[in-house]
């Protein structure tokens, strides 16, 4: 989801490039849902920094703590 609308991997991508573009990139905020098959999620970062996106942080990270 970007802003809350389900986008596929190919719309991610543009929607990366044009905030990457920018003259301060914008820092993108992945939360992928718990439930999220780790393919999914590589494939989206994947989507990300093919796209120039090189400000990527996961809020919510510290929920995950004790897993790690």
């Amino acid at each position: 989801r970007w802003n809350g609308q389900a986008i596929d991997l190919a719309q991610l991508g543009q929607l990366v490039k044009t905030a990457s573009d920018r003259t301060a990139p914008a820092t993108l905020m992945l939360e992928p849902d718990a439930r999220a098959r780790y393919l999914r999620v590589d494939q989206a970062i994947g989507a990300i920094r093919r796209n120039g996106g090189s400000k990527l942080a996961f809020p919510g990270i510290q929920n995950y703590a004790s897993a790690l």
